[in-house]
């Protein structure tokens, strides 16, 4: 598998893994201990995880087509596919300040509940929605005609990722609490997602087979 294709991959599987599997694993194993909340109320705390990822998908998928069709119109050829990376970004932000803000919230959170941590969790689900959507469709875009073998090493990718986060997230919590547990997620997102995405934009293109781009819109 190409650079592309395994950057895209790992850069998707480091918000998925922080944006989505650690608050959808720590919410219903902090909460009811924190604010003494039964399995009905855990299980609408992930409302929250919904919103955000159906209004991340309104960027991540829907303006992402959008956006390369402008592109496309404004210097009348297909643009490279890397061009589709800007709208990661908002993503990663979205992400970073989800996790931060549920992290955060939950350090200063009573033992009464608030909605503050969800907002949080919306935030970051929102993020994760918009990088996944713009990465996978990413990573098709540099191999076109292989799309079924990329989706299933990007999946393989995450999974693997999100299958050993709930090994460590607990334990790590407890040991360095909430706020240094939103710094070690912060690098490890900027790290890992944020600056691997700058080098495919500078330089997917050498690396990538030259073929048009997909159609949009």
């Amino acid at each position: 598998m190409s650079a592309n294709v395994a950057l895209a991959a790992a850069v998707h599987a480091m918000i998925f893994l922080w944006a989505n599997i650690m608050v959808a694993l720590e919410t219903p194993q902090i909460f009811p201990e924190k604010f003494g909340l039964d399995t009905q109320q855990i299980g609408l705390q992930n409302i929250a995880l919904v919103i955000g990822t159906l209004l991340g998908e309104q960027l991540g998928g829907f303006a992402s087509d959008k956006w390369m069709l402008w592109r496309e119109r404004r210097i009348a050829k297909a643009p490279h596919a890397e061009f589709r990376l800007w709208l990661s970004y908002p993503g990663f932000a979205l992400a970073i300040c989800g996790v931060v803000v549920y992290l955060a919230q939950l350090d200063k959170a009573s033992n009464k509940w608030n909605v503050t941590p969800l907002v949080g969790s919306g935030i970051a689900a929102a993020g994760n929605q918009i990088v996944s959507t713009v990465l996978i469709t990413y990573a098709v875009d540099c191999y076109p005609l292989e799309a079924a073998s990329v989706a299933v090493f990007v999946n393989f990718v995450r999974q693997t990722w999100g299958f050993i986060g709930p090994f460590w997230f607990p334990q790590m919590i407890k040991k360095i609490g909430f706020n240094n547990s939103a710094i070690v997620a912060t690098v490890m997102m900027v790290a890992v997602s944020i600056l691997p995405t700058a080098l495919l934009q500078l330089k997917g293109d050498g690396w990538r087979p030259q073929t048009k781009a997909a159609a949009y819109g």
